[in-house]
């Protein structure tokens, strides 16, 4: 009986590793370090890199694949604008983690 419950065990670990690494899909192998959105108000300088070290892939990506924001927001009528979509997350992300730029000025730089 012992073999079978260590047994068991082993599977449940096993299947449980599994999930977790299909389910965490691979991200691209050219991400980029720094991406520079012009806008209206002024330049804004997103620093890829460091929101890649902290954060899952989903957060903002969060349909299939790593498309650029720009390939929905603002290109399909179901989705709301780049610039939108841009500040309910960031903003919103920023304020809940109390840092990170939340004011026009502290994004945009003319």
């Amino acid at each position: 009986m012992k073999n079978a419950s260590q047994f068991a065990l082993l599977i449940t670990i096993v299947l449980s590793l599994s999930a977790i690494t299909v389910g965490a899909a691979d991200p691209p192998p050219d991400l980029p370090g720094v991406i520079e959105f012009q806008a209206r108000m002024g330049q804004v300088t997103f620093p890829h890199d460091l929101h890649h070290q902290q954060y899952d892939c989903q957060t903002c990506h969060h349909t299939d694949g790593y498309q650029s924001c720009g390939q929905c927001h603002g290109a399909r009528a179901d989705a709301p604008k780049r610039k939108d979509a841009f500040h309910a997350l960031c903003k919103d992300c920023h304020s809940k983690e109390a840092r990170g730029p939340a004011k026009c000025k502290e994004c945009h730089v003319k």
